[in-house]
């Protein structure tokens, strides 16, 4: 009996010190949710892609970046017209923007965070990654076409089963 009560100790001991030393392997964080990448007509400063925050706690998004072939910086808001600001609180949402300003416009009933950075998203294929401010990449989400949302004003969205 004292055997298996000292592994479940050791156990409880060594989940402990890595929820300290290793953060990121023991909770969630930044997810890419959902992506406007082909519009009808012209796609021109009207991209976005949705970010929430699927942890119990604010994510400070300062110094990260966003991936779309090439490192983009966020702009704080409110920077190039974006709206909020760079820590996304607790389970929220957050849209990055080719253009805020004109996503803010063509969106009006989205109150929420706002972040402009440079995007350019393929039409045919993408892989689209967050990273962090270390440079670890957070989430990385590929898509095509042939998925759907191309042209017919619709989003892909993830599906979280």
């Amino acid at each position: 009996m004292p055997k298996i009560l000292f592994s479940k100790l050791a156990v409880l001991i060594i989940l402990t010190i890595s929820s300290a030393f290793f953060p990121l392997l023991t909770k969630a964080s930044i997810r890419i949710n959902e992506i406007m990448y082909d519009l009808e007509g012209s796609d021109d400063k009207k991209e976005w892609v949705e970010i929430y925050n699927n942890s119990s706690s604010a994510i400070d998004l300062k110094d990260w970046r966003f991936n779309d072939g090439s490192n983009h910086i966020l702009n704080e808001p409110p920077e190039n017209g974006g709206r909020g600001v760079l820590v996304l609180p607790a389970f929220g949402y957050a849209i990055l923007a080719s253009d805020a300003q004109t996503v803010i416009s063509n969106y009006s009933s989205y109150s929420g965070i706002v972040i402009d950075t440079v995007m350019s998203l393929g039409n045919t294929e993408e892989t689209l990654k967050i990273i962090d401010a270390s440079g670890n990449v957070i989430d990385s989400v590929s898509y095509n076409s042939s998925m759907g949302a191309n042209g017919d004003g619709k989003t892909l969205q993830k599906n979280w089963k």
